[in-house]
């Protein structure tokens, strides 16, 4: 759990695992940008439920209750790239480089999408290497992004963030810029220093 959400691994009637993401308003926030968040977070929702790609977790449902919004998300067995660099120290360039083309052609299905879809947090926690070596992209910022708005809350890792999307403005390259900062992490083993240019030689 975050400060904006909670996540918890749940069992459907069919034995099938699932996440189950649960998004918070803090309970300061005025009734106005309540609403505009939960208008927001069902409409992005529904562009997510569109999304049919291999490597891109799916997106089952999502409803309301109590107040609270829930995405029911699709559960990648696998190691995240940041649990892979703890394990196994650095990867060599052809590894690295292999995992981020993979992460590139993702990006490119999303950012085609009318209109495109951001990520906007891309970055070692959000990608899972499976067995077979197929990379996964998960937890797309959807609530996140909308409840941040609401908020003014900055949404994202510092390490992997365009300086755009500091601004509050991301933009496709927003993703392609924390790709490359997910780069950099994967042959340095370090996460990159915020806003400063990576030299991972």
């Amino acid at each position: 759990s975050g400060g904006l959400s909670a996540v918890y691994l749940a069992e459907r009637a069919n034995k099938e695992l699932v996440v189950v993401k649960e998004s918070t308003l803090p309970a300061t926030l005025p009734e106005e940008q309540c609403s505009k968040a939960a208008e927001l977070f069902k409409r992005e929702a529904k562009l997510l439920l569109k999304l049919d790609h291999p490597q891109i977790a799916k997106i089952y449902d999502h409803f309301f209750e109590r107040g609270r919004d829930y995405l029911v998300l699709e559960f990648i067995p696998g190691h995240t790239l940041r649990q892979l660099v703890a394990k196994r120290g650095p990867q060599h360039e052809v590894t690295a480089i292999s995992l981020i083309e993979q992460l590139a052609h993702v990006l490119e299905y999303l950012h085609e999408q009318s209109p495109p879809i951001l990520h906007r947090d891309i970055s070692p926690d959000n990608l899972v290497l499976k067995e077979g070596g197929q990379l996964v992209v998960i937890d797309f910022g959807a609530a996140n992004e909308v409840i941040g708005t609401a908020t003014g809350t900055l949404i994202g890792k510092q390490s992997f963030m365009s300086p755009e999307q500091f601004k509050g403005r991301p933009t496709v390259q927003s993703d392609i810029y924390a790709a490359g900062a997910t780069l950099a992490f994967l042959l340095t083993g370090k996460d990159p220093k915020p806003l400063c240019a990576s030299h991972p030689r």
